[in-house]
């Protein structure tokens, strides 16, 4: 056999493995009411601060990893969120709200870190939960598992 006919065979063996499919009929926007939120840092020594409600919108999609034999991988990734949560400052001696604001999600730029997704034949597929950490600016995305 020819060196060329091994690169050209080669090259097809290649071509025929995985590649990615996207579709835009994929994506996906999702309003996840009161998240959870961790490790805020107050302006002052003199106020506590928690994070009360929110009302965030999550974009995410699904892309698959194909080759000729079938379904080879199934990714989920977090585009972006928006929305607000309500920030107060209580008294830390009082134990008084003495403010609240309405924040901006997208204040800091989120890295996305999704636990687990697992799709099964015949079951739905939604976002349960956020968790928004401030030191690190991850936001951990819980899917439901609708086997347990």
């Amino acid at each position: 056999m020819r060196l060329d006919n091994i690169v050209h065979e080669e090259y097809v063996k290649l071509l025929k493995e995985a590649y990615s499919f996207e579709n835009k009929n994929f994506q996906f926007r999702q309003e996840i009411k009161n998240s959870s939120f961790y490790n805020f840092e107050g302006f002052s020594s003199d106020f506590d601060t928690n994070v009360l409600e929110s009302d965030i919108f999550v974009n995410w999609h699904v892309a698959f990893w194909l080759n000729e034999t079938g379904v080879e991988n199934f990714i989920i990734e977090a585009d972006s969120v928006e929305g607000t949560y309500k920030l107060t400052y209580e008294n830390k001696h009082s134990g008084e709200v003495e403010q609240e604001n309405d924040k901006d999600i997208n204040e800091f730029p989120w890295k996305f870190k999704i636990t687990e997704a697992n799709l099964h034949l015949g079951k739905t597929l939604y976002i349960r939960s956020l968790a928004f950490d401030f030191k690190t600016k991850i936001c951990t995305i819980t899917f439901f598992d609708e086997e347990y």
